[in-house]
Formats: C-alpha cells, structure tokens, sequence
C-alpha cells in the first residue's frame, strides 16, 4: 500500500528541531531588540540635552547663567514650545510620552562648562 504523508515520528522529529532553533534564537532576538530599545533612549536623551544646550544658547541674553553649585531647569515644555526638541517625542522604553512639565533638564556650571542633566523625577504621581 502506498501512502502519502508523513509518520507521526517525523512530525515529532520536525517540531523538536523548530523548538531547539527557537530556544536558540528568541534570547538572541529578545537581547537585539532590548539594545536597539536602548540606544534609542539614549538618542532621544541626547536629542532633548541637544535641544536644552540650544535653548540656553537662545536665552544667555534673558538669563543669568546658573553659577557655581547653582541650577536653572529647562522644561520639556518650554523646548517643544520653542521647536528644540519634537513635539510627538516618545519614552521607547515604556511607549509613553515624556511628561512636558515634569520631564526637565538641569543645567548646572562646574567653573569651567555647563552641564546638561536630564531629570525625569522632577513630578511625584
């Protein structure tokens, strides 16, 4: 008798294989795509110090430059508003936008340059 088809051993042989590729590739993928997740947070926070660096440029003339040990803080807000950073900017990391009045940067002077420093605890929920 001719019969066409496969045996239930090679369907069990096939899906054991398939299992042991994926048990191989999904940490691989999970950790690719993790990194890429990460990078992009990065990005963005270079993006947002970008956009506060440019925005103190602007304002040297209307602010006093924070002193040694003094702080001024930059909403998200006020850089959308002024078209330093994207209005639609997106947290990668939980897909949620930054919150505009609480997400800020710190700009401090050491004596020597200013320093940027995102600070996003700056609201309690």
């Amino acid at each position: 008798m001719n019969q066409k088809g496969f045996t239930l051993i090679e369907l069990l042989a096939t899906i054991a294989v398939l299992s042991i590729i994926a048990l191989i590739t999904t940490p691989t993928v999970y950790r690719a795509i993790t990194n890429s997740r990460n990078k992009a947070y990065n990005d963005q926070v270079s993006a947002i110090i970008t956009g506060a660096k440019a925005w103190s440029t602007d304002q040297k003339n209307f602010y006093k430059l924070p002193g040694k040990s003094e702080k001024i803080s930059v909403t998200l807000k006020e850089l959308k508003t002024g078209g330093y950073v994207d209005s639609k900017i997106v947290n990668i990391k939980n897909g949620k936008k930054f919150d505009d009045n609480c997400t800020k940067v710190d700009i401090t002077y050491d004596g020597k340059k200013l320093k940027y420093q995102l600070n996003l605890s700056s609201c309690t929920n």
